[in-house]
């Protein structure tokens, strides 16, 4: 599948956009960066970097389906462990994803994948949920308001934001 064309923005709250559009599909991908570092250590290696990324795909302007990845990494932990010239540091990096599936006006949280083999199915999780240390904000429903959905995500230490897409975009 070729791509047509594709459409890069920058959002208000730090947020990275990308369209992209082919025939009739076309992807929103939202991309977040925080980086974490210990107060008064400005010029020091980071505590936590957290990269979160948003995939909505559309079909003639409607969304179908959303996934919600996470990519954590410590990098005082890194450099500890290595194996064929890759670092396998206990508790250096965590991959999330979070699969949602759309289901009557809402998307619900169904699968959850953490690392490359770890995969659990679930039905929903009960509203906000965060992983045990781990500043992550994550709904198991993402309700919509007035035709947009809403997806928290730590925009900076104790500071959440929202990545926004609307159900319809041709009616926006």
């Amino acid at each position: 599948m070729n791509k047509d064309y594709e459409i890069r923005l920058d959002l208000r709250n730090g947020v990275h956009l990308r369209m992209l559009f082919y025939d009739d599909e076309h992807k929103w991908i939202f991309n977040h960066r925080m980086i974490l570092k210990e107060e008064g250590d400005r010029f020091r290696k980071p505590a936590l970097v957290c990269d979160t990324r948003l995939y909505v795909g559309y079909i003639e302007g409607v969304s179908q389906d959303c996934d919600l990845s996470f990519s954590v990494e410590r990098p005082d932990k890194r450099g500890k462990i290595s194996f064929a010239g890759m670092n396998i540091s206990p508790g250096a990096h965590l991959e999330l994803e979070i699969k949602y599936e759309k289901q009557e006006g809402s998307y619900r949280a169904v699968e959850v994948t953490r690392g490359a083999n770890d995969v659990l199915k679930v039905d929903g999780l009960a509203g906000l949920v965060s992983p045990n240390n781990l500043p992550i904000p994550l709904l198991g429903t993402i309700e919509k308001e007035d035709g947009i959905y809403k997806i928290p995500f730590l925009r900076e230490i104790n500071k959440s934001d929202f990545f926004e897409f609307p159900e319809n975009y041709s009616k926006v």
